[in-house]
């Protein structure tokens, strides 16, 4: 973790029996949310908005792809992954990309403003829950992006937590409520 973009940032493998580094990548910075793997790939997007996809092996570089846009660095909203698509935003945004070859499949032109939350991204086989904090709760579908529907009542607006989804129900935390 290095906020000031000096280079001492990496993604690391280590050994889970000794805790010995295995391999490391250098970022362009911190890097704040879980990491995710796919078919071999691990994924990250750093607060620049880099993403990054490494063989999980050796943490060779596949691809890279910088989603900021020339803004400034913000939040980024955490990754998810699902059937081989891995789901990012930064700052008022969402995209999704093929993992194996780094293609955007589709950027969010729905709304804007706000920042990405921090939370975790929610998906699913059909819909792709997230948030922009000083904005919404949004829904997605998850194959082509359009937004479904969006919620910023009940304190929604400000998101900074993902949601739980069971059967045909969302679960959210807003200002001093659970909806």
């Amino acid at each position: 973790v290095d906020d000031g973009g000096n280079g001492r940032s990496a993604l690391m493998a280590m050994d889970k029996k000794t805790g010995q580094r295995l391999w490391a990548f250098n970022t362009r910075n911190s890097v704040k949310q879980q990491l995710r793997s796919a078919g071999g790939i691990v994924l990250a997007t750093d607060v620049e908005g880099n993403i990054y996809a490494l063989d999980i092996k050796t943490g060779r570089q596949i691809w890279t792809k910088n989603i900021s846009g020339g803004r400034p660095p913000a939040y980024v909203t955490a990754g998810a992954v699902y059937n081989n698509i891995y789901y990012t935003g930064y700052g008022s945004y969402l995209s999704a990309w093929d993992i194996a070859s780094g293609k955007e499949l589709w950027r969010n032109t729905e709304w804007d403003g706000g920042e990405s939350m921090p939370g975790e991204i929610q998906v699913n086989e059909e819909f792709l829950f997230t948030g922009a904090n000083w904005n919404s709760l949004f829904t997605h579908h998850r194959e082509t992006g359009k937004l479904l529907w969006k919620k910023d009542d009940d304190g929604l607006r400000f998101r900074s937590g993902g949601v739980a989804v069971e059967n045909n129900e969302v679960y959210a935390t807003g200002v001093n409520t659970l909806v």
